[in-house]
């Protein structure tokens, strides 16, 4: 079974190539109607949305160095 950002990816890629009406049903059949504006605009941010999760997975142990390097910096200190 594929995963659900797999099935994004590819949805991704031919969104720009649906008109609004089959955007709407899509949004529709993957969000349901509470969350369909919520889909439609992922979808349309969809490249700053992935930059943004590269981002988040490159920079994951950035604050625990930060915090450690603060840590013995305030042990050496005292």
């Amino acid at each position: 079974m594929r995963g659900f950002d797999e099935v994004l990816d590819d949805l991704a890629e031919k969104w720009d190539n649906l008109n609004d009406v089959e955007q709407n049903a899509v949004a529709t059949a993957m969000a349901g109607v509470r969350q369909r504006n919520q889909f439609l605009a992922l979808m349309q941010n969809y490249d700053q949305y992935k930059e943004s999760l590269e981002s988040s997975r490159t920079s994951s142990g950035t604050a625990d160095e930060k915090y450690a390097a603060v840590m013995d910096s305030i042990a050496t200190s005292m």
